[in-house]
């Protein structure tokens, strides 16, 4: 957590409350660990800056646009982190890091486990696919064009974490992708696509629902979308996630937890 559902609901939350404001100042948190210089950051909000957002897989772009200057900051949003808007009649929230102050409001980027990053570029992460969610037509064709990898090889339950291929699928959403397909996860992924193609529209339909309904409630992230909580309708959707009626967790091999339908063990 956060997955790219709650990516793509941060980003909404920027863009709605953001929308037409001006922002003049960036504050840091002196004790987080990041070293990103933002003076040229506090050079744009001095202008006089509007603030819009960009989601694409477990990324956030944050855009910082003045009358004659524009830059971006892209966030890794870790465990825990998330942005909310308030006023100035609120207070940040708890373990905020940065603050972008307009004349009577602002927006935090909160995290209570501090594994949040952020850098100053002009694109995403090269390191990344092309979303599920956003890109799908892009993020389909890229699998199926590196079946051939050996990484293909590793277990579908296994490579359905690595965000190379699979950007944006997170712990929450690989259990649930999987679990709705009646087919033997264990497999290579490679096989596995050959006997089971419609996996990669699940990674879309699936990540879809989840947005839909407002994001994952697990751990310490929350919707700042919504203005009551509606996390009974994310606990009814879910079905495998460490649902240990139906599945048992096993670790893969990069030490995640996955929860596997008791079916497929023998």
């Amino acid at each position: 957590m956060p997955e790219i559902a709650e990516i793509k609901i941060m980003s909404d939350h920027i863009n709605n409350r953001c929308s037409g404001k001006i922002f003049n100042v960036v504050w840091k948190n002196p004790q987080h660990k990041s070293k990103t210089d933002l003076t040229e950051i506090s050079k744009v909000l001095l202008e006089g800056a509007q603030i819009s957002s960009f989601s694409r897989g477990k990324e956030l772009e944050v855009r910082f646009e003045s009358e004659h200057n524009k830059i971006s900051l892209f966030f890794m949003m870790g465990m825990s982190g998330n942005f909310k808007f308030i006023t100035d009649q609120e207070a940040p929230p708890k373990h905020t890091h940065l603050i972008f102050k307009g004349e009577n409001f602002a927006l935090c980027m909160y995290d209570l486990r501090r594994f949040a990053r952020w850098r100053i570029d002009t694109n995403w992460s090269d390191k990344r696919g092309p979303c599920p969610l956003t890109e799908y037509h892009q993020f389909s064709s890229n699998i199926l064009n590196l079946l051939d990898q050996k990484d293909f090889q590793k277990p579908m339950y296994e490579i359905l974490m690595n965000q190379k291929f699979f950007n944006g699928i997170g712990n929450y959403l690989r259990a649930e992708i999987l679990g709705r397909i009646d087919s033997d996860p264990q497999v290579p992924a490679l096989k596995y696509i050959e006997k089971n193609p419609e996996v990669l529209r699940m990674c879309y339909e699936i990540s879809k629902q989840a947005y839909e309904i407002g994001g994952g409630r697990l751990k310490d992230w929350f919707n700042n979308e919504e203005i009551e909580d509606s996390s009974n309708n994310f606990k009814n959707w879910m079905r495998y996630y460490s649902n240990s009626e139906v599945c048992s967790p096993i670790v893969d091999g990069t030490g995640r937890k996955f929860w596997l339908n008791k079916k497929w063990i023998s």
